[in-house]
């Protein structure tokens, strides 16, 4: 994998084999149980893949995107190439909605303009602020 000490990274699940679910998702309270009582843990992120309709420009597509903990750059020792990483005020129930595009559909959707971040962009039909771009690779 691609990060600074790959080798200690590790995918956590639950697992319930009375109801056959050998890897099942993590809850947000078995998360925040692990990253807050586990010594063993260092960092600990939380993802969820997602099937988004963006909005621009009148016409919409479907992309895939991640929704995830603001532990997520954290964790994997990386930073955005551009703006910031997402901050714990806006995994707050009710926080403005924030977005941190991919290097692809930074160039494709938004022709690699570096002023999208401050700017809002529609996502399944609510705003999102872009707080930043992920690195090319």
């Amino acid at each position: 994998m691609p990060y600074p000490d790959a080798d200690r990274l590790v995918f956590v699940w639950n697992s319930y084999p009375l109801m056959g679910l050998d890897q099942a998702s993590v809850s947000i309270p078995d998360y925040i149980d692990r990253k807050t009582q586990a010594p063993a843990i260092e960092d600990a992120t939380l993802f969820m893949n997602r099937s988004l309709n963006l909005a621009e420009s009148g016409q919409a597509i479907q992309v895939r995107g991640l929704a995830v903990t603001p532990s997520f750059f954290s964790t994997l020792q990386r930073q955005p190439a551009l703006g910031r990483p997402f901050n714990e005020a806006e995994a707050v129930p009710g926080a403005d909605k924030s977005v941190i595009l991919t290097h692809g559909l930074w160039q494709s959707r938004f022709g690699g303009d570096d002023s999208i971040v401050g700017r809002d962009i529609r996502i399944n039909g609510e705003p999102y602020r872009v707080v930043g771009r992920r690195p090319a690779a």
